[in-house]
């Protein structure tokens, strides 16, 4: 019996600690829940959109324009407040960016937050003469930054993109961003997006890079092209049609259309439109006489869109559209890239990459000098084009 008492007892206990500690826990995790250091939403200012410019001001120690734009916050959703101003732009000149994020605070009656941060306009004459790396340092180091902000330059001053009015989207810096995921997806007119953490882990290893570029037409922006980056400063421009050649070569064109003039007889006569529907591409390296050498191999897959040619569709028709696609894709890549060679002996397709992957022994003993040795490579090329889908037509 006493035995029994004992483990009754010890129960008895073991019950009322285990009572005890849940107790407790409950009572903790009430002073963890909640939101103690919430902010309102209505009480925030929400930051879409940072532009950065070269000063006009005769000041020497100004060194950044910087200009945010302010979203109100019932203009995001689909019931703004008739009368007001979906937007502000308030600029601020400083010797610092952390000085004109300070600044503006003085302006701002709200606490500003930059964790929807969308895009990052940085202007042309900024990233030509100061580059874009001592710029964008604050966004490398604050925790409140988004790492996957976007990256875009500007043709002309960046604040002007953010004053455009396009008539469906009120808030522009909005209206870029999604522009650019546009852009990229559907017409290869432009490179892959950079984001912030993109650009950081990239600079650090000593590409040369391509950022897409804006221009402002009036009350709406042109997105098309891209601008060649080397160490961090802006170094020249390329057209849509140069970016698309680019993305050929990379295998990151996914859709797009290419355009065949086979038997044009005149000017005036149409051509056959060929929609990309995929692409890949290989790069191959190899060491011959102590010089790279690399074989660019193209597939690409699509439909015909438009077909400008005479006569009924036929099988020898399809082959012979299929080898002039392959002539004008290999000759217009080759002659671009024979360009990149030459006039800027920039790397933008990342063939030192492969090289460093493959051929890593001699990569150690170019890569101080790799600009030199790029304008040197023998670079080929074979295109391999495939026509899915052509339609029907009654005659």
């Amino acid at each position: 019996m006493e035995y029994l008492w004992i483990e009754k007892r010890d129960e008895t206990i073991m019950t009322g600690n285990k009572f005890l500690k849940v107790t407790v826990v409950i009572i903790l995790t009430s002073f963890i829940t909640g939101c103690w250091d919430s902010v309102e939403i209505q009480q925030r200012t929400m930051i879409l959109s940072v532009a950065l410019d070269k000063p006009e001001s005769n000041n020497e120690e100004d060194r950044y324009d910087m200009t945010i734009q302010i979203a109100e916050p019932n203009a995001l959703t689909e019931k703004p407040i008739p009368g007001t101003e979906p937007v502000w732009n308030l600029s601020t000149t400083c010797p610092s960016l952390f000085q004109c994020v300070r600044d503006n605070a003085t302006e701002v009656a709200r606490p500003s937050y930059y964790g929807h941060l969308q895009i990052i306009l940085i202007g042309e004459e900024l990233a030509m003469e100061e580059g874009i790396v001592d710029s964008l340092d604050l966004f490398f180091r604050d925790h409140e930054m988004r790492r996957r902000t976007k990256l875009i330059i500007v043709k002309g001053k960046a604040k002007d993109a953010l004053e455009t009015k396009h008539p469906l989207i009120p808030i522009s810096g909005q209206y870029i961003s999604d522009l650019t995921q546009e852009a990229v997806n559907k017409t290869a007119l432009i490179p892959i997006t950079f984001t912030v953490g993109q650009f950081s882990s990239e600079h650090e290893s000593g590409a040369d890079l391509l950022l897409p570029i804006v221009y402002v037409r009036g009350n709406h922006v042109d997105m098309s092209g891209g601008a060649i980056m080397r160490e961090g400063k802006l170094i020249g421009f390329l057209t849509g049609e140069e970016v698309k050649l680019l993305r050929v070569v990379e295998g990151t064109f996914k859709k797009g259309a290419h355009i065949s003039s086979s038997d044009k007889k005149n000017e005036n006569e149409p051509s056959s439109t060929f929609e990309v529907k995929g692409m890949r591409s290989i790069i191959h390296t190899r060491i011959k006489n102590d010089k790279p050498e690399f074989k660019v191999e193209v597939l690409v897959e699509g439909h015909l869109a438009e077909d400008g040619f005479k006569g009924l569709i036929s099988e020898k028709k399809i082959k012979k559209m299929e080898n002039e696609l392959n002539k004008k894709i290999k000759n217009d890549t080759l002659e671009f890239i024979k360009k990149m060679q030459d006039e800027y002996q920039a790397d933008v397709f990342g063939f030192g990459e492969k090289l460093r992957r493959h051929e890593y022994k001699y990569w150690k003993n170019v890569k101080g000098n790799w600009e030199e040795a790029f304008a040197e490579a023998k670079i080929e090329m074979e295109v391999n084009t495939s026509i899915r889908r052509y339609g029907r037509i009654k005659k």
